[in-house]
């Protein structure tokens, strides 16, 4: 960040100010003293919030946190769009080229209530706005916008921590609630008037809450606690606000800070009917390929116990957590290495588990996944997401089919095998750098077909194995009575309290039949390293189609050269050490058989 200039002082604290920040507020500053500006200009919202953090709280800001944001200026008195105009005129004045400015219309669907004007200034963007005052009707979320005070617009927003001014004019923090500063101080979050009334009027509000408590680790006040649980305000969440809103708060709450926090809040507030609607799609629900222990069936419905789904859920996310820490404190960091993007999605998995198998009637009557339609259609998040979403669930099943079947016969001990290929003829050394091969003798015929399984498992899988594999062990986890006295799989999930952030509650332990079964899993994953299989999601065959259907010009049939292509697969999977020429051997073979059966088809016919 190099050398700070001096910090402006905020209640005998200091807030520091980068080199770039200071020379940019300065730039502004000189426009309001050359054009004669009767303005005060304010830095409002996040940046100042955050700046106070560090100061305060800084084990709190990830090291995206600590880059220089985006700001949001309050002008007063001004519009931000005329304001920007008497920048880019002092500009030309200075002799330099004016900037491109974007003008934001209104778009209140967006949390956009008044015309913004936004530029890049010295290489960050700023967004120009006036102060206001909101006055909001019944049935509606977007208000009546007013030009404003400064006052009015700290008490209009949604959270004395959020209502924090910086004054470029005087290099001050303005706390005009009297309550924001202290409430970051203390990690408390609440509203700087009255929080149903609040919420009321801004029901996207309670999901702000909860992203901003799980973001920073705060306690939400007891008075916005009661307002969160307020059937009323419910009703306005459902009613006012829009489910792209209500999926974009959520994918944040996921995405930073601390989702387990996040998810104990929904459950504890009762939302997680409102962001996972579930009454309408259940109406057409048909019955499940896979019993999840949350549907039962009338006649030729299905019935959804709802309360149990997100219960479940919450246990399973709980899981989750302290499985992740116990593996970390273990020295195995199974998420480590892995994308935001994927802890993201794995939060989502984990908590609509409970779903897993379960489908519903489409439109046009064809049964369809419950989980995509929940992620995409009804949070409107991207449907690349709910098809990754919805992959890690139906492969943390198959995991846990696998422990189940290898639990039977004890989870197999990889041998070291033998794979000096370089000595093979044919061999295909770019098929060898695609997934780590084990070395040492021969794989017997058993060994052959548990790597086989895994394998097939973890190309479906992909880069989110380890994610599937997570949510498989919660929710195994879950279904195995907590304690050996009078708990059962269909146990209720304890309950959950929003007193302090999931870091500060210690985890559950595990009895000893729940940790018997995470070192079963955790077996499954030393297996994929000592297998050999690990990338083996990338790994090309050692023939590709082309080579195939040279090798067998009689083949004509899709179906059939799929059926060849991932037989071959197969015997890859099984022969680590295999060569070309003996895949090829395979491949010939297979067509045989393969054409044996067409040909007794086609007889039948």
């Amino acid at each position: 960040m190099g050398e700070l200039p001096p910090a402006s002082k905020v209640s005998g604290h200091e807030l520091r100010l980068t080199k770039l920040e200071e020379s940019l507020f300065e730039l502004l500053l000189n426009v309001v003293k050359d054009k004669g500006l009767q303005t005060t200009l304010r830095v409002a919202g996040g940046w100042v919030r955050d700046k106070l953090v560090a100061v305060y709280h800084p084990q709190l800001l990830s090291e995206t946190d600590t880059a220089s944001p985006d700001i949001d200026l309050a002008i007063e008195g001004m519009s931000g769009v005329d304001f920007v105009q008497h920048v880019n005129d002092w500009l030309v004045v200075k002799g330099e080229a004016p900037h491109n400015v974007g003008v934001i219309a209104r778009n209140p669907d967006k949390s956009k209530h008044l015309e913004t004007a936004t530029v890049k200034l010295m290489g960050v963007s700023v967004d120009f706005v006036n102060l206001r005052t909101d006055t909001y009707t019944e049935d509606s979320r977007i208000p009546t916008i007013e030009p404003g005070k400064p006052e009015e617009d700290a008490r209009r927003r949604d959270f004395t921590i959020n209502a924090l001014f910086y004054n470029l004019n005087e290099k001050k923090v303005e706390d005009l609630t009297g309550r924001g500063i202290e409430d970051l101080q203390d990690r408390v979050l609440q509203t700087p008037l009255d929080p149903f009334q609040t919420l009321l009027e801004d029901p996207l509000r309670v999901l702000r809450a909860i992203r901003f408590a799980s973001r920073f680790g705060l306690r939400i006040s007891s008075k916005l606690e009661e307002a969160c649980r307020d059937e009323q305000v419910h009703q306005a969440l459902r009613n006012k606000v829009s489910r792209e809103r209500i999926g974009a708060e959520l994918d944040k709450m996921m995405g930073k800070g601390d989702p387990l926090y996040a998810w104990q809040l929904i459950t504890s507030f009762r939302l997680a009917s409102i962001l996972f609607r579930l009454p309408e799609l259940f109406y057409r629900c048909v019955k499940p390929s896979s019993p999840t222990g949350v549907v039962s069936e009338a006649g030729n419905a299905v019935v959804v116990d709802t309360h149990r789904v997100f219960s479940d859920g919450m246990r399973t996310v709980q899981n989750l957590h302290s499985i992740i820490e116990q593996f970390h404190n273990n020295g195995t960091r199974l998420m480590e290495q892995c994308e935001v993007d994927e802890k993201r999605l794995m939060e989502y998995a984990a908590f609509l588990a409970p779903l897993a198998g379960l489908q519903y009637k489409g439109e046009k009557g064809k049964s369809l996944p419950v989980i995509p339609y929940l992620i995409g259609d009804q949070l409107k998040l991207p449907k690349r997401d709910a098809d990754r979403v919805d992959l890690i669930v139906s492969t943390a099943c198959s995991f846990q089919r696998l422990v189940g079947e290898w639990g039977k016969r004890g989870i197999p001990r990889p041998p070291s095998m033998a794979a000096d290929r370089s000595d093979h003829e044919g061999a295909a050394q770019p098929h060898a750098d695609d997934a780590t091969l084990v070395e040492g003798p021969g794989l017997s015929p058993s060994e052959q077909q548990y790597r086989v399984n895994l394998g097939l498992l973890l190309r479906r899988a992909g880069q989110l194995w380890k994610a599937s594999l997570l949510v498989a062990m919660a929710d195994a986890v879950r279904r195995v009575p907590a304690s050996s006295s009078h708990a059962t799989c269909d146990s209720p999930s304890p309950p959950v309290t929003t007193g302090a952030p999931s870091s500060d509650v210690p985890s559950v332990p595990l009895n000893s039949a729940q940790r018997d079964l995470v070192s079963a899993y955790k077996a499954v994953y030393e297996s994929v390293e000592q297998f050999g299989l690990v990338g083996v999601w990338k790994q090309a065959p050692l023939l590709n189609g082309k080579a195939v259907k040279g090798l067998l010009p009689r083949l004509r049939k899709d179906s059939e050269f799929k059926a060849i292509m991932d037989k071959q697969m197969e015997w890859v999977l099984s022969h680590p050490s295999g060569t070309i020429n003996e895949c090829t051997g395979f491949i010939h073979q297979e067509w045989d058989n393969f054409s044996g059966l067409s040909e007794r088809v086609s007889a039948r016919e």
